[in-house]
């Protein structure tokens, strides 16, 4: 829609939270009538658009809170550098939106009007905020549209993926297109580690012959990338997959790789334990694709932790985006610290959208978020 000369490259707060922000699905026709009445509510004087709001529907706190969300999405997309926000608070204040309480219409039977106005109600201030997409990121935008219709159904994927690979299968999108505005070095870069952590996730599943050993090897593979760990693989029977050192205070750890076609059902502790009392390893990082609640209670109460393929993947990914080849053990190290015995995926993707996510770069750059 910014990308629409018909809307002169920009889109109002209301034009957001009135109709954009209640569409459910997309197609040419749905979207040339959004783009009709958001031409028609911009003939209409302010004060007369806040009214209509205030009267459109029962609950005028339905709209408030749209307000609310439009705005939060206005910032988070102008703290991602994405859009630049236009927003003069006094010069275009137009008036409230009342939020909480009752409100227009709620009034319930037993509630008289007193008890009502006695009711504190907080409100959303409407103004004529808009955003433009940034100059720089228009061209791109182009390449991206042209790539990857506004109609296309990108959700189809959460019927065929769990929760958590559909996460990561969004958080690990990073088109051809944006790739080719990197330079040579760091394009190579981020080509290699894609290669690497989608043979994690391919290997994990054990879909075909010799691919647990492959998993052991490419897990070595991505320690390795970690600034301050040395990494190496076994392959022998009798011992761990990979015997891991972190540099940074010499300390050895290892890694079990488990491939399964299906969910990890169990662990075996005690054969773990005598790993571990082999090569002098301080504890041990099982890495599965997925695993029943069993294997959880297995490692309970020992010096093993499990980590899903998916969460190693996307950590990986994430860092060499955000990071190059400057990529630390420390941000994994510190959850180990605190977790033994435990299942470290939920903590280590949470690690990661609270230091890459919007917000975060938003910040490194000085804007507000």
């Amino acid at each position: 829609m910014l990308r629409d000369p018909r809307l002169d490259g920009r889109l109002y707060c209301d034009e957001m939270f009135y109709y954009v922000m209640w569409c459910k699905t997309i197609d040419n026709d749905d979207y040339e009538s959004l783009v009709e009445n958001i031409l028609g509510l911009r003939r209409m004087n302010p004060v007369d658009k806040l009214e209509m709001f205030k009267r459109t529907l029962p609950e005028e706190d339905t709209l408030a809170n749209a307000l609310h969300e439009a705005v939060y999405a206005f910032g988070q997309l102008a703290g991602g550098g994405i859009v630049t926000h236009y927003d003069v608070k006094r010069k275009n204040y137009i008036g409230p939106l009342h939020h909480g309480g009752f409100g227009r219409g709620m009034l319930p039977d037993y509630i008289s009007e007193e008890e009502l106005a006695s009711k504190k109600r907080s409100t959303r201030n409407y103004r004529l905020n808009y955003i433009e997409l940034r100059p720089e990121i228009e061209e791109f935008a182009d390449k991206m549209l042209a790539a990857y219709s506004y109609d296309e159904k990108p959700h189809d994927l959460y019927k065929l993926l769990g929760t958590s690979d559909y996460i990561m299968h969004l958080y690990n999108f990073y088109p051809e297109e944006l790739r080719e505005e990197l330079d040579p070095k760091q394009k190579a870069l981020v080509s290699y580690i894609m290669q690497l952590t989608d043979k994690i996730k391919q290997y994990s599943r054990n879909q075909e012959k010799g691919d647990s050993h492959r998993f052991e090897q490419v897990l070595s593979d991505a320690f390795n990338e970690f600034i301050d760990v040395e990494a190496e693989w076994i392959a022998k029977s009798g011992t761990t997959d990979v015997e891991c050192i972190y540099l940074t205070n010499n300390e050895k750890f290892d890694l079990e790789a488990k491939s399964t076609e299906t969910k990890l059902q169990n662990v075996v502790t005690p054969r773990l334990q005598r790993h571990r009392e082999l090569i002098g390893s301080s504890y041990t990082i099982v890495v599965t694709p997925y695993f029943v609640k069993g294997a959880l209670e297995d490692i309970k109460g020992t010096r093993n932790l499990l980590l899903t393929a998916n969460s190693l993947s996307n950590f990986l990914y994430q860092s060499v985006i955000h990071c190059g080849t400057n990529i630390s053990y420390e941000p994994i190290y510190n959850i180990v610290k605190g977790s033994m015995g435990q299942d470290i995926s939920r903590s280590l993707n949470e690690w990661v959208e609270m230091n890459y996510g919007i917000g975060r770069v938003a910040g490194a750059r000085g804007q507000k978020p």
